[in-house]
């Protein structure tokens, strides 16, 4: 086997692999590494488009996982992969120069269009520049077809499986501690909306839980995690967040949801219980303490937002 031989065997194994990965977690791990792998020691920029005007610029590094790529998996999670219109997915790189700099943008296409660019600084040779592309379209692909088991069909939020299965590859990240070995801080929160008339005919019930989705993900940045977890409860993970910022950012969904007032069925309240995720302890575990908040909150007459940690203070 000659050097092409074996450079063109590389490659198929490369994409064999990315295209046979069954979770979302580790999809974007094989898709950082063989990326890096094509274009070595060279800086790796993922820009994400977050509306009209703004582009967001993300260090591409398999260190910041979560940081760098989740707010592209939760724009491509969100569509779904069953109405897609047909369309041509293979990118088109854009070539760029200046008398100082030099780099590549390869465009991230959905069937909805583009909705990001990894850009590469330097100038790089054809092959590197299809490898990375045909890499690129494999990976929208997987995540379309991932998508359809880690999302909700109702709402296209996370669902309880993929709950599980994120906070339990968290806990296990290296990602989960700063250099200077002290912890990030997540919380999860668990939202359930009361005073739901049970006979509510289901296309009104739909409509309820698709708004409340809509209003969750509005609320929370585009990194932070949204699921639905159970018919009418729903389950929030926030990234980089203590439970100060945690009470602010709860108070505020706590807030929209009193003041909105749904088709139908009018104004509405939720519960929230919420607490500090502990890496020393397991997905269950970080559960149960949100859990129990929760139920504090309801068996207080609902419409409360409790913190397991404050809960021998007064509800917040």
């Amino acid at each position: 086997m000659d050097i092409n031989d074996k450079i063109q065997y590389s490659q198929i194994k490369a994409l064999v692999e990315l295209t046979s990965q069954t979770s979302m977690d580790a999809l974007v791990e094989v898709f950082v590494f063989n990326i890096k792998v094509i274009f070595p020691s060279k800086t790796i920029l993922l820009i994400t488009s977050h509306g009209p005007k703004a582009l967001n610029r993300l260090a591409f590094t398999s260190q910041n996982l979560y940081g760098t790529v989740d707010s592209l998996l939760r724009r491509i999670g969100s569509l779904d992969p069953t109405t897609l219109p047909v369309g041509d997915l293979k990118p088109t790189t854009i070539i760029k120069q200046t008398e100082k700099s030099s780099w590549i943008q390869i465009p991230i296409n959905t069937r909805l269009g583009t909705i990001g660019f990894l850009q590469v600084a330097g100038t790089h040779h054809e092959k590197n520049i299809f490898q990375a592309e045909m890499h690129i379209t494999a990976f929208i692909n997987q995540v379309l077809l991932l998508s359809l088991n880690e999302r909700d069909a109702l709402t296209r939020l996370y669902n309880r499986e993929a709950f599980h299965e994120k906070i339990s590859t968290l806990l296990r990240k290296t990602t989960f501690k700063r250099k200077s070995d002290e912890y990030r801080q997540y919380v999860l929160a668990l939202l359930e909306l009361d005073n739901l008339d049970p006979e509510l005919d289901p296309n009104s019930l739909n409509n309820v839980l698709i708004l409340t989705a809509r209003m969750i993900s509005d609320t929370f940045r585009e990194y932070d995690w949204a699921f639905r977890f159970n018919s009418n409860q729903f389950a929030i993970v926030l990234h980089e967040c203590d439970l100060e910022l945690a009470k602010l950012a709860l108070e505020r969904l706590y807030r929209r949801l009193q003041e909105y007032d749904y088709p139908v069925v009018g104004n509405l309240s939720g519960s929230i219980g919420y607490t500090q995720i502990e890496p020393t302890d397991d997905s269950d575990v970080n559960l149960q303490r949100a859990q129990v908040a929760l139920k504090a909150a309801k068996e207080a007459g609902g419409a409360q937002t409790i913190c397991f940690e404050h809960m021998n203070d007064s509800v917040v």
